[in-house]
Formats: C-alpha cells, structure tokens, sequence
C-alpha cells in the first residue's frame, strides 16, 4: 500500500491525486483550491481503489463532480468492490458545477462500502441549473453503507 502524510495540495490546474488502483493511506493531508474541468479536484478513485482519509482536509476544491473526492471513474465488473474511508476530515466550501458539491459516488462502482466518521461537511454547494447533491451525490451504486457522524453542516 502507499502512505501519503503530511502533504498540502494546493491551486494545481488538474486533479491532485488520482489512485488507479491498490490501497492508498492519507493521513494529515490538506487539499486546498484544487480544479478540474471534469471529476474530482483533489481526490479521484478508480473502481478497484482502496482509499482511507486520516485527518484530512478538503477545502476550496471546484470540479464539475465531487469537487473534493469522486468515488469511481473508469469500468467496473461485477467484482469490484471499492473501499472509501474518512476519519475526522474536514469538507469545507467545495464546489461542483454538476453532481456532488463535496462527494460524488458515481454508478461505476458496481459495489462498494463508503464510511465518513466524524467528520465536518460545511458549506459545500452545486451551482449548476440541473445540480444533485450539494454535499455527497450517490448515484446508482448497490450497496453504499454510509456510517456518518456530521458535526455541522
């Protein structure tokens, strides 16, 4: 697996982590105005990812989707199962044009299991005239098991 601490990400003209598949740790990691045209400023995942966030912070970000993290670009088979885990991250002022002001889980994950534990989502918004979800979109995904504990919204 990859560990990434301690690192910011900030003001990149692309997405600043893509993990295409395997087990990747964040821990203490700030991911600050990060832009993309299409999926995902800071952070997308593929559907054979493994993904656990540790005190991380995801502030600023704007993309069509899942301004901060979008769960599931590519092709899935049946078998897929991705892993997405938060822990005492923040979500802060994250903005998508589309679907997914914070998160956007998207249908090419066939299935998979999403947990956020204690962690904050404030302010994240949708600003396009047809929007979903303007802090996590969830859209067609088979088994999504969500375990929240939101401290503000």
């Amino acid at each position: 697996s990859t560990i990434i601490k301690n690192l910011t990400f900030t003001s990149n003209g692309a997405k600043a982590l893509s993990v295409t598949s395997g087990v990747c740790n964040l821990e203490n990691c700030t991911f600050t105005e990060c832009n993309a045209s299409g999926n995902g400023a800071a952070l997308v995942m593929d559907v054979t990812a493994k993904v656990t966030a540790k005190k991380c912070n995801f502030t600023s970000n704007k993309a069509a989707n899942g301004a901060a993290v979008c769960l599931n670009s590519g092709t899935a088979s049946s078998d897929d199962f991705v892993i997405f885990s938060a822990e005492d991250c923040v979500f802060q002022g994250n903005e998508a044009t589309a679907s997914g002001g914070a998160i956007l889980i998207a249908s090419n994950a066939k299935n998979g299991q999403v947990r956020f534990n204690n962690c904050r989502f404030d302010a994240n918004k949708v600003s396009g005239t047809s929007s979903y979800g303007s802090v996590i979109f969830c859209n067609n995904f088979n088994i999504c098991i969500f375990i929240i504990s939101i401290t503000s919204c």
